[in-house]
């Protein structure tokens, strides 16, 4: 039987650029040069989880509102392109679409190779995303879901995403958290106390233990030390195997 796997979160179109200097570059000076898009595909935490999946052999199943730009519409046809059942995707004018863009090219002042980000949205410099509204929308999603699957990812805590993962938890979906990005203490909390499986960046791990005073470090440290001293842990009712967190 094919595995499940309903997945909310961030989605955007990344696209990658990088600068070359046809008169060559002088370091300290300001250097002519081309940018040109090298790729430009669906991204973000959510959108690489549920575009990879398929390739494994699990079903995924995005919950995204994006708008009616061409990079709007990319992200609803990479979905599919990539595998995922989009039934629970929607182009509309009042959707939002954000992109993300990296670029390659040197260092102004050292002429080292660095990588510089910015994330905006099709006319506007700010990024949109049409999250789903916790106090309707998702209790509205969850009471005409027709299926329960294996997992639910989210890789954003906001109130929406919540209450998919609590309801989906409690039918007995597998509920994944990897937070993306900077979020408030009080949403990741709430997030991580409903997960039952829990991912973090080095760099993420690394910040959330360093400050003790933080609440939310103090339970990061109490989930990671019951992490590092059971090889399993009981989640939905099934035993499942944990990886050790070396970053700690």
């Amino acid at each position: 039987m094919v595995k499940t796997c309903i997945c909310a979160g961030k989605f955007a179109i990344d696209i990658i650029k990088k600068r070359t200097y046809p008169k060559g570059f002088v370091v300290g000076k300001r250097n002519k040069f081309v940018e040109e898009v090298f790729k430009e595909c669906i991204g973000n935490t959510c959108g690489n989880v549920t575009t990879i999946l398929p390739y494994l052999g699990v079903q995924t199943f995005p919950i995204a509102h994006f708008d009616m730009s061409e990079q709007g519409l990319k992200l609803t046809s990479d979905l599919k392109h990539y595998g995922a059942d989009i039934r629970f995707v929607q182009n509309t004018p009042k959707g939002g679409t954000t992109l993300f863009e990296c670029v390659h090219k040197r260092d102004k002042n050292t002429g080292d190779w660095i990588r510089a980000y910015r994330q905006f949205s099709p006319g506007s410099r700010f990024p949109k995303r049409k999250n789903l509204r916790g106090r309707d929308e998702a209790p509205a999603f969850l009471a005409n879901l027709d299926f329960t699957p294996d997992v639910y990812f989210f890789d954003s805590p906001e109130s929406g995403f919540r209450v998919l993962a609590e309801g989906l938890r409690q039918k007995g979906a597998l509920v994944y958290f990897e937070p993306e990005g900077k979020v408030q203490e009080a949403k990741l909390i709430a997030a991580i106390r409903m997960s039952d499986v829990i991912k973090f960046s080095d760099e993420d791990s690394l910040t959330l233990t360093s400050a003790k005073t933080s609440q939310t470090s103090c339970l990061f440290r109490q989930w990671a030390v019951k992490v590092s001293a059971s090889p399993f842990v009981e989640a939905s009712g099934r035993r499942l195997p944990l990886c050790r967190m070396t970053t700690l």
